[in-house]
């Protein structure tokens, strides 16, 4: 099992991330973060402010904030809706939206196979076996979990899709 030293993971940042199970599955990029990924683009940083490298995406109508209301907006033009469990169903890709003090800070997907990823600001992409993994005080705790008819291009659920292929 991977451990979050080995990537420049600060366990203080992330105390369950080494007990909750996880594996790296890309190497650190600045080029893309956690609501791309969460989105399926690693092409491109999505953010309501400019990213690390001066450039993002963000959809036009959509407030420039990081409150839980924008970011919901924002998956909805994705097609996705609030839902009550993080649970995984068949045919359903679910979202993972994490909050501290008010701000959204991070997004996860979950995969086909049930686990989650998520890209990890300007780190590596990981797989975790549990929403729980990144809680803690860099990211805060999930605050909603939103979900929508997986693509049919995407039969298994561990592609990337650019926003134009939904």
């Amino acid at each position: 099992m991977a451990k979050s030293a080995d990537f420049n993971l600060q366990i203080a940042q992330f105390p369950n991330l080494d007990s909750e199970g996880f594996e790296k599955t890309s190497d650190a990029t600045s080029r893309y973060n956690c609501i791309a990924w969460s989105n399926s683009d690693d092409a491109i940083w999505w953010w309501p402010q400019f990213g690390p490298v001066g450039v993002n995406y963000w959809p036009s109508g959509v407030p420039f904030d990081d409150t839980l209301d924008t970011f919901q907006k924002m998956f909805r033009l994705d097609n996705y809706e609030v839902c009550n469990s993080s649970d995984f169903e068949e045919g359903i890709e679910k979202i993972a939206i994490y909050m501290r003090d008010a701000h959204v800070t991070h997004a996860a997907r979950q995969l086909q196979s049930g686990k989650w990823t998520s890209k990890i600001g300007r780190n590596i992409d990981l797989t975790h076996d549990t929403l729980r993994a990144l809680e803690g005080p860099l990211y805060g705790d999930v605050a909603c979990i939103m979900e929508r008819k997986r693509a049919l291009s995407d039969p298994i659920g561990e592609g990337v899709l650019r926003p134009g292929d939904k």
